[in-house]
């Protein structure tokens, strides 16, 4: 009787370990394969910069249906208060004007981050309300389905010695990895 015992024993524990080196492999291969099915969602919402739209000779860029360019960027030096008092940027700032064109043949609204550029790097976007504006500087565009005005503007604040070199307008849903990057002067 003793030696059956003997060998329920032997099989259950050879049967542990087995499961035991199963599962040790298992997990090494879960990873491997989600590691390697994960690599166009990887690449496209990590990477940073990721890839850029540029204009062509005639100004615009393009990415699914919709085209942008710049068709204003200007430095303001006063705004006029709603009780008709002046605003002038803080010193140590520069107040744009960000005008950009739209042509889209999307049915749906699609709105865009905006982020404006200096030659040095540095990312600056529209002010919120608790900058004082006098005027609403919108934070997204209407890189989409325009019904009327193909035209949006907005206003982002820059430090005097900054040069405003490049904008973007991003949109992480229905664009990325792509986005605008269009020149700016």
């Amino acid at each position: 009787m003793r030696g059956g015992n003997a060998a329920k024993v032997n099989t259950r524990t050879s049967a542990t370990t087995a499961n035991k080196v199963a599962l040790g492999l298992l997990v090494p291969v879960l990873a491997a394969f989600g590691w390697i099915a994960s690599a166009d969602l990887r690449t496209g919402w990590s990477d940073d910069p990721r890839n850029p739209a540029e204009p062509g000779p005639n100004g615009w860029a393009s990415i699914a249906r919709t085209s942008v360019r710049v068709a204003g960027f200007e430095e303001v030096g006063t705004l006029e208060n709603w009780d008709g008092t002046p605003w002038t940027p803080p010193d140590g700032y520069r107040l744009w004007r960000l005008e950009v064109e739209v042509r889209s043949r999307l049915t749906e609204p699609r709105f865009c981050t905006v982020e404006v550029r200096d030659a040095e790097g540095r990312t600056f976007t529209p002010p919120g309300p608790d900058a004082g504006l006098p005027e609403t500087a919108a934070s997204t565009l209407d890189c989409g389905s325009l019904e009327e005005d193909p035209s949006l503007s907005t206003m982002v604040l820059m430090p005097v010695e900054s040069r405003p070199a490049t904008v973007r307008l991003l949109n992480d849903y229905e664009l990325a990895p792509a986005y605008f990057s269009l020149p700016l002067r």
